[in-house]
């Protein structure tokens, strides 16, 4: 099967907005280049086909200048990864550079961050990858019956820390991240 990894990172400015009782002990960095770095040292050992990075910053405007926000910072400078998924300045956008794609939902579950990879395997292997993203408008006044009912085929969820994060298989599979993001992979075909 395919190796999937996903690493999460939280704010680097927690200290500008949280009382040091809260955050004792802890130190907080600026993700460029921390993340990159954490990232080379993981994929070396686990050598993952497909990379999906979890933020806790807001999308910001890709010059180095908001430390609480450096989105498209790590887009712009982060090398081998797949999807990057901000959040924290709850400013719906999707960006794609390089072979990865930035997605922020934004807030209050108005949007679905949807990325869609397409991997094709061969022998064992990844020969290629196509990699697409984009926000879905929810229109809160409809429900959708299999998510209520539960009637959908191989269903389960996970509740983590801070948000939801649901997992369903269909035969292809769904991850659904905090604020309603869904990240789709299918064989791609030939």
């Amino acid at each position: 099967g395919l190796k999937i990894l996903v690493a999460g990172f939280t704010n680097a400015n927690i200290k500008g907005w949280l009382s040091p009782e809260l955050w004792k002990g802890m130190e907080f960095q600026s993700l460029i280049p921390f993340v990159q770095e954490e990232l080379d040292r993981i994929r070396a050992k686990t050598k993952p086909d497909l990379v999906i990075v979890a933020t806790h910053t807001g999308t910001g405007p890709g010059d180095g200048s908001h430390l609480e926000s450096q989105g498209r910072d790590l887009l712009y400078s982060l090398k081998g990864v797949d999807f990057l998924i901000c959040s924290h300045d709850h400013r719906a956008y999707v960006e794609g550079k390089d072979g990865c794609q930035l997605i922020n939902a934004g807030s209050h579950c108005r949007n679905i961050g949807h990325g869609i990879a397409g991997i094709k395997v061969e022998k064992g292997r990844v020969v290629s990858k196509s990699l697409s993203a984009e926000l879905i408008e929810v229109d809160r006044n409809v429900v959708d019956g299999e998510i209520v009912t539960g009637t959908g085929t191989q269903q389960f969820y996970l509740g983590i820390a801070h948000g939801q994060t649901a997992l369903q298989s269909y035969g292809y599979v769904h991850l659904i991240f905090q604020k309603l993001y869904r990240l789709v992979l299918h064989p791609a075909t030939a």
